[in-house]
C-alpha cells in the first residue's frame, strides 16, 4: 500500500506539474505575442517617422525656381521710385552707372557733368541745402535737392533722373532733370530762378511727360511746350499774345497769328493756364502719377541703380560708390572749410573776411604814429604795419570785389598758410585747400 501510495502521489505531483507548466507556457506565449504586436507597431510608427522625416528634408532641399532676367530686372526696378511702365524700360547697365556716378558726384560737389552752376547758386554740394538769388527781385531762395525718381518722360523705354525739393520750407518748384544724349548722361533742363517764368511738368494722356513753360507779364502771354525726345527736349507747341503798336492783342500758336482781339473784345478771351491743367488732370495710366510719386533719397538712388546695374551686366559692373563732401561750418564764423582744418588758420581766415568785408575796423592813431589793428566783434588785436600792407596789397592786386561771386588764390596770409577760397553769395568763405 505504501509503494502504491507514493506511486500515486508522485502521479499526481506530475500531472499537476505538467498542468503547472502548461500554464506558465501559455501566459508566456501571451506575453511573447504582444510584445511582437507593440514591437510591430513601434517599428512601424518609427518608419512612418523617418518617411516623413526625409519627406520634410527632401521638401526643404528643393531648390526654388531660377528666376528669369526680366523677373530679375523688374524685381530691381521694383525697388527704386520709376515712373511710367516698368515692363517697357530699356535703360542699359551703363546708362544706369553714368546716371549713379552722376549723383555721386554732385555729393561730393563734383559738378563737372554740368559745367558748373551759374553765379546766381549759392551750392557747395548736393548733400546739403543751397541758396539761389533771384536775377529780378534779388531774393534769396533756399533750395533742397534731395529728392529722386526715374522717370520715363518719352515713353520709350530711357528714363530720365529727375531730381526735385521734397522738403518743406524750401522752394518747392525747383528741380533738374538729366537725360541719355549722346552716349552721355547731361543736363537736360534746370528750372530757371526767374520769378517772372513758371514750369510746369504736365502729364498727357497717353502717360507721357510734357514740359511748358509759361511767362504771364502784363501786356503779354507766353507759352511753349517742350515734349522729351532722345535724352532731350524740343518744342511742340508755342502761343503768345501781345499787344502791339494798333493797341489790339495778337493770338499767335505756333509763328501763325490765330486771332486778333480789341481791348474790348481781349476783356471777354480767356486766357489758357497751364497751372488749371495741372491740377485738374486726370491720370489713365495704371503706374503711379508723376504728382503722386514718392522719391528717395540720392544715396539711395545711386545704391538702386548700381543694383539695376549689376542685374543687366550679369554682374560685371562695377557699383559707383559715394563720397559725399566734408563740408564743415564754423560756428561764429563766415568760413567753411572741405574737411577739417587747423582752427588757427581758420581764425586767421576770419579776421582777413572781416577787415575785407568792411565787418571790421583797422588803424588807429597812437602817441602821434599810426598803430594798425584788427578788430573783431568789440576785440581789437595790433598788427604791424608791414602785415597789413601785405593783406592789402595782395587784395588789390586782384582788383577784387568782395561781393562778388569769384574764386581767390591768396598766398602767405601772414606768413603761414596757402589758400583758395571761393566766395560764396552769403558772403562766407569757402576755404578748399589750405597748405
Amino acid at each position: 500500500m505504501k509503494g502504491k501510495a507514493i506511486a500515486l502521489m508522485t502521479a499526481l505531483a506530475f500531472v499537476f506539474g505538467l498542468s503547472a507548466c502548461g500554464d506558465k507556457t501559455a501566459s508566456q506565449a501571451e506575453i511573447s505575442d504582444t510584445t511582437r504586436e507593440e514591437e510591430v507597431t513601434e517599428v512601424i510608427t518609427d518608419k512612418a517617422k523617418v518617411t516623413t522625416e526625409k519627406k520634410e528634408v527632401t521638401e526643404e532641399e528643393e531648390p526654388a525656381p531660377e528666376m528669369t532676367q526680366d523677373e530679375k530686372v523688374q524685381a530691381a526696378l521694383g525697388e527704386m521710385p520709376y515712373y511710367g511702365d516698368t515692363a517697357n524700360c530699356k535703360m542699359t547697365a551703363e546708362q544706369a552707372t553714368a546716371y549713379a556716378q552722376l549723383i555721386a558726384d554732385g555729393l561730393a560737389g563734383d559738378f563737372s557733368f554740368r559745367e558748373e552752376y551759374s553765379e546766381d547758386y549759392d551750392i557747395l554740394a548736393w548733400c546739403e541745402p543751397f541758396y539761389a538769388t533771384n536775377p529780378v527781385s534779388w531774393e534769396s531762395m533756399l533750395i533742397d535737392a534731395s529728392g529722386v525718381i526715374l522717370a520715363d518722360f518719352a515713353g520709350d523705354g530711357i528714363p530720365y533722373l529727375y531730381l526735385y525739393n521734397n522738403k518743406e520750407n524750401y522752394w518747392e518748384d525747383y528741380f533738374e532733370i538729366y537725360g541719355w544724349k549722346d552716349d552721355r548722361a547731361e543736363l537736360t533742363f534746370e528750372k530757371s530762378i526767374d520769378s517772372n517764368t513758371l514750369y510746369y511738368l504736365y502729364e498727357e494722356e497717353q502717360g507721357r511727360i510734357n514740359l511748358a513753360e509759361e511767362s504771364p507779364l502784363s501786356m503779354s502771354h507766353y507759352i511753349t511746350r517742350y515734349s522729351f525726345r532722345n535724352g532731350a527736349m524740343e518744342p511742340i507747341y508755342t502761343y503768345s499774345e501781345e499787344v502791339l503798336e494798333d493797341g489790339n492783342t495778337h493770338i499767335m500758336e505756333n509763328d501763325v497769328e490765330t486771332a486778333v482781339y480789341t481791348p474790348e473784345e481781349y476783356i471777354q478771351y480767356s486766357t489758357p493756364f497751364l497751372g488749371d491743367y495741372v491740377e485738374n488732370h486726370n491720370h489713365t495710366q495704371p503706374y503711379t502719377c508723376l504728382y503722386d510719386m514718392t522719391p528717395c533719397t540720392l544715396e539711395e538712388m545711386v545704391d538702386y541703380l548700381n543694383a539695376y546695374a549689376s542685374v543687366m551686366s550679369d554682374g560685371r559692373s562695377v557699383p559707383v560708390e559715394i563720397r559725399k563732401a566734408d563740408i564743415v561750418r564754423h560756428d561764429g564764423m563766415g568760413i567753411i572749410t572741405i574737411g577739417e582744418v587747423p582752427q588757427e588758420k581758420v581764425c586767421k581766415l576770419e579776421i582777413l573776411r572781416r577787415f575785407m568785408s568792411g565787418e571790421t575796423g583797422i588803424a588807429s592813431v597812437n602817441d602821434g604814429a599810426f598803430v594798425y589793428t584788427l578788430t573783431e566783434n568789440g576785440s581789437t588785436r595790433e598788427i604791424s604795419e608791414a602785415e597789413f600792407h601785405s593783406i592789402w596789397n595782395e587784395w588789390e592786386s586782384r582788383h577784387t570785389d568782395f561781393s562778388a561771386d569769384t574764386h581767390l588764390d591768396i598766398l602767405n596770409i601772414e606768413n603761414v598758410f596757402q589758400v583758395k577760397i571761393d566766395i560764396q553769395k552769403s558772403g562766407e568763405w569757402l576755404v578748399t585747400s589750405a597748405e
